[in-house]
């Protein structure tokens, strides 16, 4: 990881995300199987859209990379579309888009 991806450093925060593009204020998680860090995710991207930088927002676009199955049971896309669409009204960043991807570990 980049000391690019520690958005947070300068105010004594270790969180960070998976990828980031300075110039186009573009953060992307990649997740792998937890549910329960799509909200996290999200949050990351909020707190990175009020976050100021040269007097933008650090994170104007998020993406979030998810399984779209996970040992056969986990449709982490699915809930990950769901979560984003219930957390919207308090979400201020530009947008967000979730990307799905097949895991290709045998279930």
């Amino acid at each position: 990881m980049t000391p690019n991806c520690k958005l947070w450093s300068h105010q004594g925060f270790n969180y960070s995300v998976d990828l980031y593009d300075t110039a186009a204020r573009i953060a992307i998680e990649v997740e792998k199987s937890e549910r329960k860090n799509v909200s996290d995710d999200l949050l990351k991207f909020q707190k990175g859209y009020r976050t100021q930088k040269d007097s933008r927002p650090k994170i104007e676009f998020g993406c979030l990379v998810v399984p779209v199955n996970y040992l056969g049971r986990h449709n982490l896309y699915q809930h990950s579309l769901t979560k984003l669409d219930f957390m919207k009204g308090v979400l201020f960043i530009d947008d967000v888009a979730v990307i799905g991807y097949r895991d290709p570990r045998p279930d």
